[in-house]
């Protein structure tokens, strides 16, 4: 049994694969352990989106202090307030273990209980009440807990709840208790996931188009931001996603979007009519930004297949933007071929153009066009991994 104390740069090799290691090789040279090392924990802020058009920045954060919770509001962003992840000094080491797979290893790092769904293995003596260990495939340890089921029960049962956790590296705040969220006051939404809002800069009046929208952190952003003037329409493939979009604008008060099923990447041809002043493309990526991640399976194919995907988006959303309108890209990720090679594609192939970001707090991109990206990077914004790109149509 290994703990997050005992990871080597060895480690990393085995837990992701070559073709990833090179990709990040690629972007941060010598400090590629350092950023990998990074990515494998939570980031130490945890951020909240204040839903402005129901409670005020201030008024929320008397109501999450009155229960203990400090939270702060960010230095730029007023919507944007934090608190600091707690971190464990060392998990007492227990006597039996379970097994679990990389995403149940994931959360129960970050203080979450573990569900039977996620168990690989378990002791043929586990008893209820046992003292277990959460490790993930590799053998490290990411939480400590009581068992609430017997090797017996777990023979039979295909969901529920598992080890209640006692004992973890990281401990977030549970969301989805939180009576601000349930109030629609409050959503949990990454730092540069808000940035992202920020640059493509929604204003009051304007018809705005999220092609990838769900689940709607950003849909609703930018909803807020235009005050609830205008129009704003979001899309997904999906009906179940769409359906939670219509209950989080209906929990947030917002009226003003409209959203809908629909692969975004015909939306040119399913309406033809549609003129947008702004449009954002947030589409599937290879995710390599997301924090915690303990390893990754993506191979080169893969790594090559998400940008062949996302170009796919960026011809359509050239045909439905008015002429000066704006278009942001971004993608929790970090691969030079998903941010800056996007990029380059949109301005030589089509009516696009590079632009300054209105708000900047990451760092510069990579290459000759580099100012015209922002990049977040874990190991130096303690954020996850993220990329977007700002065009003007010309």
């Amino acid at each position: 049994m290994r703990t997050l104390r005992d990871l080597k740069p060895e480690d990393l090799r085995l837990r992701f694969t070559p073709a990833v290691v090179e990709v990040f090789k690629d972007v941060y040279g010598e400090k590629w352990v350092e950023a990998l090392m990074a990515l494998m924990t939570p980031a130490r802020r945890f951020f909240l989106r204040v839903n402005t058009l129901k409670a005020s920045v201030e008024d929320v954060l008397k109501s999450l202090d009155s229960r203990g919770l400090r939270f702060r509001q960010h230095r730029l962003i007023e919507e944007a307030i934090y608190m600091e992840v707690e971190r464990a000094g060392h998990l007492p080491i227990p006597e039996k273990t379970v097994m679990v797979d990389r995403w149940a290893a994931e959360t129960v790092l970050q203080g979450a209980n573990l569900y039977v769904p996620g168990i690989i293995r378990y002791p043929k003596d586990l008893e209820a009440g046992d003292t277990v260990g959460v490790v993930d495939p590799y053998g490290l340890l990411v939480g400590v807990g009581v068992s609430m089921v017997s090797a017996e029960q777990l023979k039979r049962l295909k969901k529920g709840l598992a080890v209640k956790i006692t004992h973890s590296w990281f401990k977030l705040p549970s969301t989805a208790d939180l009576p601000e969220r349930a109030q629609g006051l409050v959503y949990p939404q990454s730092l540069p996931s808000i940035v992202t809002v920020r640059v493509l800069d929604p204003q009051p009046g304007e018809t705005i188009v999220d092609m990838c929208a769900a689940p709607g952190g950003k849909l609703t952003h930018i909803a807020m931001l235009t005050k609830g003037r205008g129009t704003v329409y979001g899309f997904d493939k999906s009906s179940r996603k769409v359906g939670r979009m219509r209950e989080l604008l209906r929990l947030m008060g917002i009226r003003n979007v409209r959203v809908g099923r629909m692969d975004s990447r015909y939306i040119d041809l399913e309406m033809p009519g549609l003129e947008a002043d702004r449009v954002l493309i947030d589409p599937p990526c290879s995710a390599l930004g997301v924090r915690p991640k303990l390893g990754s399976e993506l191979g080169e194919d893969e790594l090559d297949n998400f940008p062949r995907y996302q170009r796919q988006f960026l011809k359509p959303a050239s045909k439905i933007l008015k002429k000066g309108g704006v278009l942001v890209f971004s993608v929790c990720t970090i691969t030079r071929r998903e941010i800056e090679g996007i990029l380059e594609y949109a301005v030589e192939n089509l009516p696009f153009e590079p632009a300054e970001h209105p708000v900047f707090i990451g760092s510069e991109g990579l290459g000759r066009m580099g100012r015209y990206v922002q990049r977040f990077h874990p190991h130096i914004h303690d954020t996850p991994g993220f990329g977007i790109v700002l065009l003007r149509k010309i």
